[in-house]
């Protein structure tokens, strides 16, 4: 009879906690790492690479139970303590915005209300790393209501942060890669004439046209100079408190 008591306890209990949760996830597909290289005579990038498991996104995700938000990111391989290899997961909604990073054993994170006016901040939160999944739990800022979105990248670089020398990355969902067309530069020439009689030829090096993306940018990675700009902030306010 006790442990009947019991169980009925604990299943109260758990039900209890399910209606105070809530969880959403994007997964994302594997075998679809970028690659920035040079083919010898130009840069550019290489779709689906499949032999970087360990930055390779299949999931990411987050869940609110209570007055917690834990943001988790998931890889095919294994989160790797890497000088050269960093884990990046974002959640913003209409009135916060949270993130982490993990690279070579060292994490960071924090949220932060976007209000003006508002000053509300968690900037400890628990971020943990084991097998093939980073978790971070920050306290809930905000409403969380409307507008949410979760989403991340991780990368693999030759020389840290150096966007310029061979790297690979992978963004989930895919669209936050802004990466879209050839997979080579156009070096071609177009010589042609519009209905005026006037040459429209034009050579293009360095550069290929694929509507809104540029397949020599460095997709993602202008987000450093914000975090940058972020992670100072964090710690001008841990110094005051």
């Amino acid at each position: 009879m006790k442990k009947i008591m019991i169980l009925m306890i604990s299943l109260v209990f758990i039900s209890t906690l399910g209606s105070n949760a809530f969880a959403e996830s994007v997964t994302d597909s594997t075998g679809d790492v970028y690659h920035w290289k040079n083919t010898g005579t130009t840069w550019g990038w290489d779709t689906n690479i499949d032999d970087k498991p360990n930055i390779d996104i299949t999931d990411i995700s987050y869940s609110i139970i209570g007055e917690q938000i834990v943001v988790t990111m998931t890889v095919a391989g294994a989160i790797t303590d890497s000088e050269v290899i960093s884990y990046w997961g974002y959640l913003n909604t209409s009135d916060s915005t949270y993130m982490f990073s993990w690279n070579n054993g060292e994490a960071f994170g924090f949220g932060t209300n976007i209000e003006p006016g508002s000053y509300e901040m968690d900037y400890d939160p628990e971020i943990t790393a084991s097998g093939n999944t980073i978790s971070a739990t920050f306290d809930v800022i905000g409403t969380f209501q409307t507008d949410i979105e979760v989403w991340g990248w991780a990368a693999e670089y030759t020389t840290y942060g150096d966007t310029a020398a061979e790297w690979w990355a992978d963004w989930a969902p895919e669209e936050y890669s802004w990466y879209e067309g050839n997979d080579s530069e156009d070096t071609s020439e177009d010589d042609s004439e519009d209905d005026s009689g006037e040459d429209t030829s034009s050579t293009e090096t360095g550069e290929t046209d694929n509507g809104d993306k540029n397949t020599n940018g460095t997709p993602g990675f202008e987000i450093f100079a914000l975090l940058t700009a972020l992670i100072a902030i964090v710690f001008i306010i841990k110094r005051r408190n």
